[in-house]
This record gives structure tokens, C-alpha cells and sequence, in this order.
């Protein structure tokens, strides 16, 4: 499956608040102009024809978006400077898991962006979700999916995308 994608990262007064402007530049981007604010409230209410995931850390947002309907994916953003716990992250592993080179923050990230693309469809918890490096599936479902990162000195971003799939992103 070819998956046209917009990823927008914003800043805010809150997470949230950055979001949904992450949000608005990724409909802009596919032509969907003519939408009101109630829409970018709760975009979940809404039929859009597009498929997104949201995310937020602190003042920042970011929203990862498909042009079509009905694809599982997932978006996590978290501060580059986290430190995950080693017991949140015993907390959340599965005995088939296989991490690789992963640090604690990237397992973290990958299974959060994972959960999201999975969990709209499936009801399940972080471990739940198994990591093979590059590879994620659920134990609740046959799917799966790759894992990506984006990093820069402030933040690690994971989207999670269909194993099948190949894509084009444009950053917004």
C-alpha cells in the first residue's frame, strides 16, 4: 500500500493546544481547507476521510497524517532528555520482545506509537505490543508494522506505519 503522509510539528500555549495546529497544517496540506474549529476540538467526531494520529508533549505537538481513510498508524513525541526507568520498561515488555540497540526512551516511544496505530481497532496495553526491531505486531492481532525514528537534540518522535505499506512524507 503507497501511503501519501504529512507530518507537522508545532508549539503552543499546550500540548494539546499544539496538536490540533499540527493538526490544521496537515488538513491544509491535503485540501481540506474549509473546516471549523469544532473539527480540530475533536477531530475524532468527524468523518474527515483521512486517517491521523496525534500527539503532545508539554508545549509541543505534532500530528502524522494519511491522505486516505482507514490506515493504522501511530505517532508518539516524547523530550529527548526522558529518562525511562528500567522497571517501566520491564513493565511494559513482552518475553518475545527483542530490543536490539534500542535505549529505553526509543522501546518506549516505538510501543507508544505502536499502541496507537493498533488500539483503535484492538483493546490491549503497552505490552501487549511486541518490538522485533524494526518490526512491532500485537499479540491481540496478525498485523504488523514498522517502526521509524526521528530525532533532533530536543525531541524523539516514532511513527508506527502498516508492515506492507511504503510511503512519502512531507514535512510540514
Amino acid at each position: 500500500m503507497k501511503l501519501e503522509l504529512a507530518l507537522s510539528i508545532a508549539s503552543g500555549q499546550s500540548g494539546k493546544i499544539a496538536s490540533r495546529i499540527a493538526l490544521k497544517s496537515c488538513l491544509n496540506h491535503f485540501q481540506k481547507k474549509n473546516l471549523n474549529d469544532a473539527i480540530l476540538a475533536n477531530p475524532l467526531d468527524y468523518k474527515l476521510e483521512l486517517s491521523f494520529s496525534l500527539t503532545h508533549h508539554n508545549k509541543v505537538g505534532a500530528c502524522l497524517m494519511a491522505k486516505i481513510p482507514n490506515v493504522e498508524l501511530g505517532i508518539d513525541l516524547e523530550q529527548a532528555s526522558r529518562k525511562v526507568d528500567q522497571k517501566v520498561i520491564q513493565r511494559i515488555s513482552h518475553q518475545d520482545d527483542e530490543y536490539g540497540d534500542l535505549t529505553p526512551l526509543q522501546i518506549w516511544c516505538a510501543k507508544e506509537a505502536c499502541f496507537k496505530a493498533i488500539y483503535p481497532n484492538n483493546k490491549l496495553y503497552l505490552k501487549d505490543i511486541i518490538l522485533n526491531d524494526p518490526v512491532a505486531y500485537s499479540t491481540k492481532s496478525s498485523k504488523k508494522f514498522h517502526y521509524y525514528f526521528l530525532e533532533n537534540h530536543d525531541h524523539l518522535i516514532s511513527i508506527s506505519l502498516p508492515r506492507d505499506s511504503y510511503f512519502k512524507v512531507q514535512f510540514l
